[in-house]
């Protein structure tokens, strides 16, 4: 998934490590690997605001964005915790001086 492309669903990682980068800049520590989720914050605007490149091979288990909407209604407190986390890694990266 790249910074600005449409959002599709999420993504859970079941094997591999994938590099986090937000304008040209390493973000997150180092990398997202097994049992990470990534996407989350794409709920409030739609669009990726990361780049995502595979450090290794890897195998993610995709929930589609009309499935994840459906899981959202059925289970709103999972909702609201994906919100107010999407909102604190938008505030993180407002932080963060890019190249």
């Amino acid at each position: 998934m790249r910074r600005g492309e449409r959002f599709e669903g999420l993504y859970f990682i079941l094997k591999g490590s994938i590099n986090v980068q937000y304008k040209d800049v390493e973000i997150l520590g180092d990398f997202l690997d097994d049992d990470d989720v990534f996407g989350g914050q794409c709920l409030l605007r739609r669009r990726s605001h990361f780049d995502y490149r595979a450090e290794t091979d890897v195998l993610c288990l995709f929930v589609p964005l009309d499935e994840l909407d459906k899981l959202l209604v059925k289970y709103p407190e999972d909702a609201e915790l994906l919100k107010i986390d999407a909102k604190e890694t938008i505030l993180e990266l407002s932080r963060i001086k890019t190249i």
